[in-house]
């Protein structure tokens, strides 16, 4: 129910599915996300019942895929935009 609202937001498409840095031209990506996360990865990680402590892991997740948005996106970007006001909004 958390992920779907969050995923409805009209923000949530840039995070919605894995980045994919070779399409994006974005070199320096994975230098600086360790651990990409998106929605889609929860969703199916929740869908899968991988998670064994769900609220701990899911937190986790859902805060590392803001978290790396605004880790990778300047201030002022609208994708570091988003991601703050999606954070809060979770």
């Amino acid at each position: 129910e958390v992920l779907d609202k969050v995923s409805n937001d009209k923000h949530a498409w840039p995070f919605e599915e894995p980045v994919d840095a070779k399409k994006l031209k974005l070199k320096d990506y994975h230098k600086i996300v360790k651990e990409p996360m998106d929605l889609s990865t929860i969703r199916s990680r929740l869908q899968g019942e991988e998670y064994k402590r769900v609220e701990e892991e899911f937190h986790r997740d859902m805060h590392l895929v803001f978290d790396n948005a605004l880790l990778f996106n300047h201030e002022g970007d609208p994708i570091h935009e988003y991601a703050e006001q999606l954070k809060m909004k979770f």
